[in-house]
């Protein structure tokens, strides 16, 4: 769910003055001229477009964004205002001419996030919290500004009969170590060095054992590495889908993965975002004549810590369902989340509310948008602009912009009925 800059800033342009984007037939050269048989149709008469501008955004002049000084209907020829263009040779430039400048519509946007607030916004789930013994106060995750719900999970037990490393002996939640490098089941790591962590240990560090007294801690090692464990006659899975699961905690995002490799193909997971507690998790579609079955904990080669607390190997008609309990009785004091009760100890707390979109910088840059709350967006933005130029005109006795920022504030009240709504809250007091 989301918009890019890009279409935000033609869907503004479009309800402010003439919109118009295409490529240019006649390449950029060490001019100041922008030529485009196409706009011939559209604009034929001259000077129809004097004073708008124009914004490349494409090849060597990207982002480059001047005044058009005079228009020639006939051939689509715009002579703008600056300097001249970089040539751009044979390669053929993307543009868009909008009323207002592109860096005015970017502001007015990104302004617009915050002033409507209350009516967009980006629902964000951070999992980094931890429930500890003893412990009723724990600080609000970073961004969080206003906390909807809270849960807490309850953890998945690896240990069943349809998890087929289980069935094979493997240590799926990495109680036991045969070997000091890698948990039972498991071969030798490649560039990840895996120790045993647990016990005494776990008063040393901020991550809490949850379905045992030990869990693997992965410290990486610079380079792309894994940790391999391989599933004995692959040909019994042929022509079947399997899922893999990892439980894992790792606050640098981008760096482990889980994979699957049938010999013939592999399937990889997302990468763990990096927001403590997640589940690593991709599905593979087993190869009708397998050589291999091996499976990986994959590292992206930075140097981090992360830890495992269990791994499942199933069919995935056999995959166990996550189950979160919703959490009542707790209240917001500033920068802190505070319970009337402590809670179990050793579980991921998932914390789910909202904070600021993310502004806009580049054509391709977005934010957690989507429709018809990005209409909210939109006339938000076309109002300030609106009203700046409004201003800008203060002492013009028939001011044109007027009706025109009347009828945006018409339009966004009537957009804002469609704005996200803040799910009720089960807040029973902190006693």
């Amino acid at each position: 769910m989301s918009i890019t800059f890009s279409t935000a800033r033609a869907a503004v342009a479009k309800r402010t003055g003439p919109h118009h984007s295409g490529t240019v037939t006649t390449a950029l050269a060490a001019s100041t001229a922008v030529i485009d048989t196409g706009i011939e149709d559209e604009f034929y008469d001259d000077d129809d477009l004097n004073g708008e501008w124009i914004q490349i955004t494409s090849e060597k002049n990207d982002t480059s964004q001047k005044r058009i000084e005079d228009h020639t209907g006939a051939g689509g020829i715009l002579a703008v205002h600056g300097d001249v263009y970089t040539t751009d040779s044979a390669d053929l430039a993307t543009y868009e001419i909008t009323r207002f400048k592109g860096d005015d519509i970017k502001d007015a946007l990104n302004n617009s996030m915050s002033s409507q607030y209350d009516r967009i916004w980006n629902e964000y789930i951070d999992s980094t919290l931890l429930t500890r013994v003893n412990q009723v106060r724990y600080t609000k995750p970073s961004g969080i500004t206003d906390i909807f719900r809270i849960f807490i999970e309850e953890p998945i037990n690896p240990e069943f009969d349809e998890n087929i490393l289980y069935n094979e002996g493997a240590s799926v939640t990495f109680e036991a170590w045969e070997e000091s490098t890698y948990p039972d089941g498991a071969s030798t790591p490649v560039n990840i060095t895996c120790s045993k962590y647990g016990g005494v240990d776990q008063q040393e560090e901020w991550v809490p054992v949850q379905d045992g007294n030990y869990i693997m801690k992965m410290v990486t090692s610079g380079s792309a590495g894994y940790v391999p464990w391989s599933i004995d006659d692959p040909t019994y899975y042929a022509g079947q889908r399997v899922v893999v699961s990892v439980k894992a905690y790792c606050l640098t995002a981008s760096e482990f993965t889980v994979k699957v490799d049938d010999g013939v193909g592999t399937s990889e997971s997302s990468s763990h975002g990096g927001t403590g507690m997640e589940y690593i998790r991709v599905s593979h579609d087993m190869a009708d004549v397998p050589t291999e079955f091996t499976v990986t904990v994959e590292s992206a080669g930075n140097t981090v810590v992360g830890y495992a607390f269990h791994i499942i190997v199933s069919r995935a008609e056999y995959y166990p369902e996550e189950v979160w309990t919703p959490v009542a009785g707790w209240a917001e004091f500033e920068s802190l989340i505070e319970f009337n009760r402590k809670l179990t100890a050793g579980r991921v707390m998932r914390v789910i509310g909202k904070k600021t979109l993310t502004a806009f910088t580049t054509h391709t840059s977005t934010t957690e948008l989507d429709e018809p709350q990005a209409q909210i967006l939109y006339w938000a933005a076309v109002k300030e602009l609106f009203e700046q130029k409004m201003f800008s005109l203060v002492h013009h006795d028939n001011n044109p912009y007027i009706s025109k920022l009347e009828w945006a504030e018409y339009k966004l009240a009537e957009s804002r009925k469609f704005g996200m709504v803040r799910p009720p809250i089960d807040r029973t007091p902190v006693m």
